[in-house]
């Protein structure tokens, strides 16, 4: 299934073009969360070894959006294929002592065939 795009439109009198832009820019980091949540591989697409994967990006407002997964291919003692995946979210508004981070930790075993 390919990812489709979401549109946001405000209509308003006054500065309207400027709060269309905005939203837009606001609701970029988080599709792109979204869509790379989608488009996760599972343990018997990906071969052993250890991936990484990050983006960054800060709005108009100046809050920052951190995404990183981190995950874990192997092989356990009866050749069963495991994987392990480690998902950050952060979001850092401007000011002091107010960054949001969530983390989740996800293990799916293959049975060897």
């Amino acid at each position: 299934m390919a990812p489709t795009a979401v549109g946001v439109s405000v209509e308003m009198k006054k500065g309207s073009r400027t709060m269309r832009n905005t939203l837009a820019l606001i609701s970029l980091p988080l599709m792109t969360f979204a869509l790379s949540s989608c488009m996760t591989d599972t343990a018997d697409e990906l071969p052993p070894g250890h991936y990484e994967h990050s983006t960054a990006s800060v709005d108009t407002n100046g809050t920052a959006y951190e995404h990183s997964k981190t995950t874990d291919v192997g092989y356990d003692a009866n050749g069963n294929k495991i994987e392990t995946t480690k998902t950050q979210n952060s979001t850092d508004p401007p000011g002091l002592f107010n960054k949001k981070t969530t983390t989740s930790t996800e293990t799916e075993t293959q049975p060897a065939e």
